[in-house]
């Protein structure tokens, strides 16, 4: 058993390092209870910044509307239903990136979304469309499925034979 302390540590700044830790500690809990509250302190209301952490998007934004993107094939002059989360199974727990509102709002996105669709099918249809049903969140009410009579809002129809201009670049 040695007979050093060997602790990085200074002695000094052990005290005040476990202060700090405390303080930041409590400083989070109090920040994520009061923004899972919804009720603040009346000397917070003036100062949004001292909830920092509780009011960072990445983790407290709520969402009040749920999405699911639907796809379709033309098979001679019929429209035929996609099961898209067959062809582009996801490993995440948010779901397909295809539903985000970032992907299916860029084109260049969709466009090799809709070719990648044409690919993967077992029989190359003439054309593949997408839409997507938005529908209000209710507390307490999974999300899934999308409720019955919703009206899809169309996001982009793809001809088969078309390609996607992809990046030219110098391959290494």
């Amino acid at each position: 058993m040695p007979d050093r302390d060997e602790r990085t540590t200074p002695a000094w700044l052990r005290i005040p390092a476990l202060l700090l830790v405390a303080f930041t500690a409590t400083w989070f809990a109090l920040a994520y209870s009061f923004s899972l509250n919804g009720e603040q302190p009346s000397w917070a209301r003036p100062h949004p910044w001292v909830w920092w952490f509780a009011n960072w998007e990445m983790f407290t934004l709520l969402d009040d509307y749920a999405a699911v993107v639907r796809g379709e094939a033309l098979y001679d002059g019929g429209w035929v239903p996609i099961d898209l989360e067959a062809l582009f199974p996801t490993k995440w727990e948010s779901g397909p990136r295809y539903t985000r509102s970032d992907f299916y709002s860029d084109p260049t996105w969709m466009g090799t979304f809709g070719e990648a669709t044409c690919h993967r099918l077992d029989r190359v249809p003439e054309k593949v469309r997408f839409h997507r049903i938005v529908w209000k969140k209710q507390l307490g009410v999974s999300s899934r499925p999308a409720p019955t009579g919703m009206r899809p809002r169309p996001l982009t129809e793809w001809t088969c034979g078309d390609e996607v201009q992809r990046p030219q670049g110098e391959r290494l």
